[in-house]
């Protein structure tokens, strides 16, 4: 069995006289590159999103990332999944809010999908509340992108305050 990484949650009392800490399982399904909604870092937080590579008693054929899945830390809800096809592969996700003043959680989830057999890839845009869902849209892209893009949102806002 090849080894398999899980989300989990590490909480450090700094205010213990110790040198230990409590750790927290919060999926079940196994991936890398978990995302949040990055204006609540460092905040309490419910809503995440990971690359999976494993998903119990979904046995697709393949191996890598294939699956994005949506995560509600506190357990309260099950995972959301998106599967993009068969022999296709999936980028590190990448949550965008629906406007500066969004709840979090709400707004999209961009991923890049690698269309092996086309060699080509899309950028697809799901609706972060059902991930489950159809994509929102997607978009053709003219080349290939290599696995291992990495990257943030910045919103127009948050762009101007950085360079005024």
């Amino acid at each position: 069995m090849r080894a398999r990484g899980y989300l989990s949650r590490w909480t450090i009392d700094m205010g213990a006289n110790t040198d230990t800490f409590t750790e927290r399982r919060l999926t079940d399904v196994a991936g890398e590159f978990p995302r949040m909604d990055d204006r609540f870092e460092t905040l309490p937080y419910r809503r995440g999103f990971l690359a999976l590579n494993h998903v119990p008693d979904d046995p697709r054929p393949g191996a890598g990332f294939r699956w994005v899945g949506a995560f509600d830390t506190t357990g309260a809800a099950p995972p959301q999944i998106y599967y993009p096809g068969e022999d296709c592969s999936v980028a590190e996700p990448l949550f965008v809010p629906g406007d500066d003043d969004a709840p979090e959680g709400a707004g999209y989830v961009f991923v890049v999908v690698g269309r092996h057999q086309e060699m080509r890839s899309d950028l697809v845009i799901l609706d972060a509340a059902r991930l489950d869902a159809p994509p929102v849209a997607t978009v053709a892209l003219p080349i290939r992108i290599r696995r291992g893009l990495h990257g943030n949102w910045v919103s127009s806002r948050e762009l101007a305050a950085r360079t005024a």
